[in-house]
């Protein structure tokens, strides 16, 4: 049922296209070769009468169309129809009705674009409303300019390659156009995208959707819509990301809220600068062994920069400590200090993706945790979709090595031994044999850090053991730190 109602839909479909096609086939013989940068001369002999000039886009930049009327004291009617057409196509660019002397707005064609101008009457009742017989001239000036996106680049495959440090210029000439800039990280820190709009004075309508898309995956990183001059929030991408940006309108229900035929311009600017974290885009459901490749290596002791650019951004930073002691990570939210949301995530992992430590942080924090030397990681992510997004942040992460201390005293009583605590010892270890070389020792972990000594059952009767005992410090993912070995005593159940 649903296939038959679709059948008549499609052939009316078919039926529109063949019939917006057919007069730019019936009018191929009546076309005019003309070439750009040179002025030609026409009149229309009756009110039907249609010229049509077709010609190549010669260079890479932009051209200009300069329509004049020869008498400029006649009284030229309801005036002409200009229109430009996509040859390929027979997609209509521009239409209007010009009555005096115009400079058409700006047009940036790739080189070898073939188009076509129509100059025709224009009368909505009255053939008489034709400026029949009066001469006009045009001249398609056209400019060679590198700085100038390269039409039709509507698709991310057909998009303008540019490159930091260079203002580009681009414009939609039509409500639906895309304009797609494809730009290739190329230096270690951040970069900040300056968006301009050439007259600032001009209504701009409801602007410009500007969006950055990551061009592996086609994920879209950024999208706002600006009606001004603006500059996006710092992107720190690692050097050889390829991203694109596109820019387009974004109407709701009418057309001409579209900034059409206004000039827009872009600027990459990048800034060197290895304190920023070098974002890969690496989506947190991949596996460890390749989010830990991409994570951004730091030294301790240094601060660092980062922001959360896509909603499930996943930020890693790699460091290493050569002895085993405290770790303290600084975490400060520095762009929004006391309006983060639901906050941050900030975990710290072992080399093999094992959490030994997880935060939700709000404002600055200091993480201390005790860690055996090693390899770690530092995870930064958004807690939910309240918390920043494009913010900075700024980490740290700082060693001080420390081991627990040697019990020095130990003593005994019957089968109970005693010690001097440890300060900020996690627990004991308790080592007896029957040897002074302790072969084939019993060990007691005691989990208490309050406890300082311990009854030890199940000796034999007569027999004597040799006693030690240590302190540690709990190291995270179930690891421990252990202090020296007290001195020995003996003990004998009697």
């Amino acid at each position: 049922m649903k296939i038959r109602k679709l059948l008549p839909m499609l052939l009316l479909a078919v039926c529109m296209q063949v019939i917006f096609l057919l007069p730019q086939k019936a009018y191929a013989s009546e076309m005019i070769p003309v070439t750009p940068n040179e002025t030609f001369y026409g009149t229309l002999e009756t009110a039907d009468t249609a010229h049509y000039y077709s010609f190549t886009v010669d260079k890479q930049g932009y051209f200009n169309i300069d329509f004049s009327v020869e008498d400029t004291t006649a009284d030229t009617k309801d005036g002409w129809k200009v229109e430009l057409y996509n040859e390929d196509t027979g997609q209509c660019i521009y239409s209007e009705v010009l009555t005096s002397n115009t400079v058409l707005p700006t047009f940036n064609f790739k080189k070898g674009t073939k188009l076509y101008l129509s100059v025709s009457g224009e009368y909505f009742i009255y053939a008489s409303d034709v400026p029949v017989g009066q001469r006009y001239s045009v001249n398609i000036k056209t400019v060679e300019d590198k700085s100038w996106e390269q039409e039709g680049n509507d698709t991310a495959d057909t998009s303008t390659p540019v490159v930091a440090g260079k203002t580009y210029n681009g414009n939609l000439y039509w409500y639906n156009d895309v304009d797609y800039y494809k730009y290739k990280v190329d230096h270690f820190g951040y970069f900040n995208i300056d968006f301009s709009v050439a007259d600032v004075t001009v209504d701009t309508m409801d602007g410009w959707k500007v969006e950055l898309y990551n061009a592996a995956t086609g994920k879209c990183i950024y999208s706002n819509m600006l009606t001004t001059n603006a500059t996006l929030p710092p992107f720190n991408f690692k050097k050889g990301t390829e991203l694109y940006i596109a820019i387009s309108e974004d109407y709701f229900i009418y057309t001409n809220e579209v900034p059409v035929w206004q000039q827009y311009s872009i600027n990459i600017k990048t800034v060197e600068d290895k304190s920023w974290e070098q974002e890969s885009l690496v989506s947190s459901d991949e596996s460890w062994s390749i989010r830990s490749k991409s994570a951004t290596a730091i030294s301790l002791g240094k601060k660092y920069n980062g922001n959360m650019c896509v909603a499930d951004d996943n930020d890693l930073y790699k460091f290493s400590i050569d002895k085993n002691g405290y770790v303290t990570v600084k975490f400060d939210p520095n762009d929004v200090e006391s309006n983060t949301g639901e906050g941050y995530v900030v975990n710290i992992l072992t080399k093999t993706g094992t959490k030994v430590s997880e935060n939700v942080v709000k404002s600055v924090a200091n993480i201390k945790i005790y860690l055996k030397k090693g390899t770690y990681y530092i995870e930064i992510s958004r807690r939910s979709s309240s918390s920043p997004l494009l913010k900075r942040y700024i980490v740290s992460a700082t060693h001080k090595a420390k081991i627990p201390a040697k019990v020095s005293l130990i003593k005994k009583k019957g089968t109970i031994v005693s010690w001097k605590k440890i300060s900020d010892a996690d627990g004991y270890e308790i080592c007896y044999a029957t040897n002074k070389n302790f072969k084939k020792a019993t060990k007691i972990s005691l989990e208490k850090a309050d406890i300082n000594s311990y009854e030890i059952y199940g000796l034999q009767e007569g027999k004597t053991y040799y006693v030690r005992v240590r302190a540690y410090k709990n190291a995270g993912a179930g690891t421990k730190v252990y202090g020296g070995w007290s001195s020995t005593v003996k003990v004998k159940r009697r």
